[in-house]
């Protein structure tokens, strides 16, 4: 009975832990969409008309 705890906490805390992870890259991902939406706002955009 004793292993069987000492397994599920070890489980909760994978658990918890791989959440912490989706959630910090989550994090990271809107991060650098953020960043290459201001790099493309501030490319010149060229201009077709002459």
């Amino acid at each position: 009975m004793d292993t069987s705890i000492k397994e599920k906490a070890m489980a909760d805390l994978r658990d918890y832990l791989a959440e912490e992870r989706t959630l910090l890259a989550w994090i990271r991902t809107g991060i650098a969409l953020m960043g290459f939406g201001l790099v493309a706002a501030h490319i010149p955009a060229k201009s077709t008309a002459k």
